[in-house]
């Protein structure tokens, strides 16, 4: 990671911070499609089981310090080799899988799984 004032991007895991040597893309989609970062870190010894779900946060600092995250997401692929390692974490929504996964918007999916789950309790009277 280059020392440049102007863009010093940052990566949180579970509020732990890892500033140094990091190299990757962050891929926001068209079509409401689940956004990706994909981040390779060198030198660091961190074991696959530790971050496994975790949640990572992506400041990109691009002029000055950033309050909100350019992306928040959970790691979902680990690949370590030998000098680094590569993670890739997706947004929230691929914890709803299924039907729910990439077909709503947040509203529209939150009024079709109260339905769901309410549906059963109604009595038709």
């Amino acid at each position: 990671m280059s020392q440049n004032t102007y863009c010093n991007p940052r990566l949180y895991i579970e509020d732990v911070g890892i500033i140094e040597n990091l190299k990757g893309t962050v891929t926001f989609p068209s079509n409401n499609q689940i956004s990706t970062l994909k981040v390779t870190i060198s030198g660091t010894d961190i074991p696959e089981s530790a971050i496994l779900n975790k949640k990572v946060r992506f400041y990109l600092n691009y002029g000055a310090d950033d309050t909100v995250p350019y992306f928040i997401g959970y790691i979902k692929q680990i690949k370590p080799t030998d000098k680094n390692f590569s993670l890739v974490a997706y947004d929230p929504r691929c914890f709803l899988g299924g039907e729910y996964a990439e077909t709503f918007h947040i509203d529209q999916l939150l009024y079709q799984v109260i339905e769901k789950m309410t549906q059963p309790l109604i009595l038709h009277v």
